[in-house]
Formats: structure tokens, sequence, C-alpha cells
């Protein structure tokens, strides 16, 4: 992936990273990219700006929020994403690097994968099931098909006498 734009001093700087990742929804992760320029050259001088993550179609129920950004040696760190939305959910994201002197954006897709085992789908977002709960059900599309946002999924609560360190076990 690499996107080259010029700002309004003719400077041209670019982004290299990540095309496409699947995340799950209500899971933090992380994403790292290169700044560049028009010649290839990584821009480690780079220590300021900002990261904007907008999400290209707004009908889209999907919340995305980013709690850390950092610069070093050219590699930008966003960290502490956070999706929320609906699981099969395929959509674009702009990424707008800003500071005072560069401008650029790139675009990737993400993609929301369904809930694993011991996790539950509520308020859109994958929850884990805590200590003395358990959920074996593995992602079940047939039953997400007809699921409403009034409908909750539920973790079992731990049998008597059983340990149960919450997720599937």
């Amino acid at each position: 992936l690499e996107i080259v734009k010029k700002d309004l001093n003719d400077k041209e700087l670019g982004l290299k990273g990540l095309k496409e990742i699947s995340v799950i929804p209500g899971r933090k992760f992380s994403l790292s990219f290169l700044l560049f320029d028009s010649f290839g050259n990584i821009l480690s001088d780079l220590t300021d700006g900002v990261v904007k993550l907008e999400i290209t179609d707004p009908k889209l129920e999907i919340v995305i929020q980013m709690d850390f950004f950092s610069i070093e040696d050219g590699i930008a760190n966003m960290k502490n994403i956070l999706v929320i939305g609906e699981p099969f959910t395929n959509f674009s994201v702009i990424v707008r690097y800003l500071s005072e002197n560069w401008q650029c954006s790139t675009i990737i897709e993400l993609k929301l994968l369904p809930c694993i085992r011991g996790e539950i789908y509520t308020n859109r977002r994958c929850i884990p099931c805590e200590r003395e709960f358990f959920s074996l059900k593995n992602f079940d599309f047939s039953f997400f098909s007809k699921i409403s946002e009034n409908q909750e999924q539920f973790c079992n609560i731990c049998p008597q006498n059983a340990d149960c360190f919450g997720g599937d076990l």
C-alpha cells in the first residue's frame, strides 16, 4: 500500500502499511505504518502530527475510536483502536495524517469478524464471558441473521461444583 499526496507546501508524504485487516467488534487492536517521502525514504525525523480515522460510509452503524498515537523513527503507531459494529460488515476507513508541514491519507479496508467461542454478542460488540460464566457456542451465522438490537446473548452460569475461568472454560 503506497499513497503519496502533495500538501500546500508541495512536499510529498506517503503512508505504507496494511491494506486490509480483520477485527472482532469490541476488541482493541493496534496499527502501525511507515511515513515516507516521494523517493521512498522513511521520514524518521517526524515527531508530531495527528491521525484521524474516518468511515467512508456514514450510513453504517460503526463506531471507531483510538486512544493513543505516536511517531518514532518514521513509524506511526495507533494503539487501542476500538471498532463497534455488526459482525460480517466490511467497510473502508480513511487514515489521515496531519502535521504543520505534512498531510496525507490512505484507505484501509476493515472486516468485522464474528465472535469466537467463549464470547457473546451484545451492544454491537463481542464480550468474553467472565469468571464463573461460560459460553460454548460457536458463532452461528443463521442465528446472527435473526438477531435484532433488542435480543441479547447471555453467558451461562457455571454449574455447581465446577470451575469456570471465563470464556469457554
